[in-house]
């Protein structure tokens, strides 16, 4: 009776125990997906703004800018493009193509912009020929 109490307890257990792992499982994968559709709105987003550009003409690509700041940082960014008080000259710059890290002192984002230029440029002569 002991040993047939102790089977029934054990398959309990082994049940219990795979039904964590489906669920666990599942729940990976729905927070992985909500996780790409969050990243994807923040392209988006970033895509609209000045700052997506700005990323561009830096030669800072914008998927490793998502992939590498915080999500807390990257909405402060975005923030401070959106809400800017010097938009005019963004613009002329950027449609000259005329931006580079040392020359960044019109943009509410320039410490940020600067330090991701220059880890870039570390990144590029770091990696093997």
């Amino acid at each position: 009776m002991t040993e047939l109490l102790n089977l029934a307890a054990l398959a309990l257990l082994a049940l219990l125990l795979t039904a964590f792992a489906v669920l666990l499982f599942v729940a990976i994968i729905f927070n992985a997906r909500a996780g790409e559709r969050y990243r994807q709105r923040l392209a988006q987003r970033l895509d609209n703004l000045r700052l997506g550009r700005m990323l561009g003409l830096l030669g800072i690509d914008a998927n490793a800018y998502l992939h590498e700041q915080r999500v807390l940082d990257i909405h402060h960014h975005m923030n401070r493009c959106e809400h800017c008080a010097r938009t005019d000259s963004c613009d002329q710059r950027l449609a000259r193509g005329q931006v580079s890290p040392d020359d960044l002192d019109f943009c509410d984002n320039e410490a940020t912009l600067r330090a991701l230029a220059e880890a870039q440029t570390h990144r590029e002569k770091a990696a093997p020929e």
